[in-house]
């Protein structure tokens, strides 16, 4: 089995012998496979696009909001991000950001702000014009009483 050297030199000289329907089908996976190295290098080098800065509603939600609005008997309670949600933290459910990031909401009215972490989702209905925040961090930006205040919402770390 040992070749000399010679004769291994030879051999990687001579050319392949193959048909023409293998010779496409070899063109076609190269093709494919720099076709799609090609992609994944622009999918990666793209950043997320969002607004530093926009103006949203914000309203609250709780764990007992969601029992009485029907929703928790489908997500027992469970964020989008996969914990369990707590009135008490300071979280914030939308669909402009991803999870993870963090947001400075500040009330527009009173000039109060908070810092909330993107943890959940929010209905599809308000997806463009609404931010909800957990009990606590709406608590801080007013009067729970009020249920919606005009907000200014800016990126404070970037999420991917």
């Amino acid at each position: 089995m040992n070749k000399p050297l010679h004769q291994i030199y030879a051999d990687l000289n001579t050319p392949l012998v193959a048909t023409k329907e293998q010779y496409h089908s070899a063109v076609i996976l190269i093709a494919s496979i720099v076709g799609i190295a090609i992609l994944t290098l622009i999918a990666g080098c793209r950043e997320p696009v969002w607004a530093e800065e926009i103006t949203l509603k914000a309203s609250w939600y709780s764990t007992s909001s969601l029992k009485k609005e029907g929703t928790y008997v489908y997500s027992h309670g469970i964020m989008a991000n996969g914990e369990y949600f707590n009135d008490n933290n300071l979280t914030c459910a939308n669909r402009l950001y991803p999870l993870g990031t963090y947001l400075r909401v500040t009330n527009l009215e009173s000039g109060k702000a908070v810092i909330v972490e993107t943890t959940d989702r929010i209905g599809k209905r308000f997806s463009r014009t609404r931010i909800d925040l957990s009990k606590l961090a709406f608590s801080k930006l007013g009067e729970l009483e009020k249920g919606i205040v005009p907000v200014k919402v800016e990126v404070l770390t970037r999420s991917f």
